[in-house]
């Protein structure tokens, strides 16, 4: 399957995910092309703290996906 193809049917399915939890009262924060620079998790609160270039995030989920740079830009 050509790469372009896969990565629209992600982005399909990953929007049709989001309708889903917005359907069900699911809170989701998205934070497209944001570079992480460190995650730490604290057991005892059960959250995480996701630290980006500009600012701080203290979560309680954390989905983080890496992509890869296209290649011949």
């Amino acid at each position: 399957m050509p790469r372009l193809l896969f990565g629209k049917y992600l982005s399909s399915q990953f929007e049709e995910l989001l309708k889903k939890a917005k359907k069900l009262a699911i809170p989701i924060t998205v934070h497209s092309q944001t570079k992480v620079l460190n995650m730490t998790y604290h057991a005892e609160k059960k959250e995480a703290t996701i630290f980006t270039a500009d600012d701080e995030y203290k979560v309680d989920v954390a989905v983080v996906c890496m992509s890869l740079l296209a290649q011949n830009l």
